[in-house]
């Protein structure tokens, strides 16, 4: 299967504007950076991960895979290296071969946050 393949890993010290969505609104608390790479790998639909450093025990680390095929882009990310305030020390890891033009948005940006937020779109349809 695809999640077993050898995947290139590349990382960056800075965050990009379009993330893309998160793979699951609870990750596991992993061990180490590796445990954080291996379990994103073995599931085809994630693209990589969103990593706020803090302190030196990983399980304390914010761990935020994101969905592949859900906005972010290696080509065309522009990255922010403090999106979110100076003080915080985020990273993120991304797939190389799950990150290319062919894994962009499949849905247009208007909409977005109906699709990744069914309720959204609901209210506008009865308002």
């Amino acid at each position: 299967s695809e999640g077993d393949a050898a995947v290139t890993w590349v990382l960056k010290d800075a965050l990009p504007e379009k993330e893309g969505d998160a793979l699951e609104a609870k990750p596991p608390a992993c061990g180490s950076l590796e445990e954080m790479r291996a379990w994103c790998a073995s599931d085809p639909d994630c693209v990589g991960f969103a990593l706020l450093r803090r302190g030196a025990d990983p399980k304390s680390w914010g761990f935020h895979p994101k969905r592949r095929r859900s906005g972010f882009e290696a080509g065309e990310a522009k990255w922010l290296p403090q999106k979110h305030g100076s003080s915080e020390k985020w990273q993120f890891h991304y797939i190389q071969e799950r990150a290319g033009p062919e894994d962009k948005d499949i849905v247009p940006d208007f909409l977005r946050d109906s699709a990744s937020q069914p309720w959204r779109l609901s209210k506008k349809i009865v308002a």
